[in-house]
């Protein structure tokens, strides 16, 4: 499987709309494979989710992002898990622990219960 993270200075991109890197992360059972980052110059939506497609990406684990283009990486079937906030290294280590959940990496003025209800309310599209 692969996610993407989009990334500055080494940390979860603010709003993954705006982001232009991404750590885009192979994995097996919880353990990385090969990392690569690339530049994304796709600003418009629809393009942004045709590279993410195309790069085979199933999970985007992202600060902020619009509700478009959310609804629209959503339909075409990539998991997402917004508002997060931390180092790079730090966010992975607890991704692939199950512990991304930790208040510690909630953005700023977000909390757990609204992560929850928007993943649902994205699953649900």
């Amino acid at each position: 499987m692969k996610l993407a993270i989009p990334v500055s200075s080494g940390r979860i991109s603010t709003a993954f709309d705006f982001s232009r890197h991404v750590v885009v992360v192979e994995y097996q059972d919880r353990h990385e494979i090969r990392r690569r980052e690339l530049i994304l110059e796709e600003e418009l939506p629809l393009s942004r989710v045709r590279r993410l497609e195309a790069l085979g990406v199933s999970v985007l684990i992202c600060g902020a992002i619009s509700r478009s283009l959310a609804e629209r990486l959503a339909g075409s079937g990539i998991d997402i898990i917004p508002f997060v906030s931390g180092p790079v290294e730090e966010v992975l280590a607890a991704y692939f622990a199950g512990d991304l959940d930790s208040a510690r990496f909630l953005m700023p003025g977000s909390t757990y219960q609204e992560r929850s209800e928007w993943r649902l309310r994205s699953q649900n599209r």
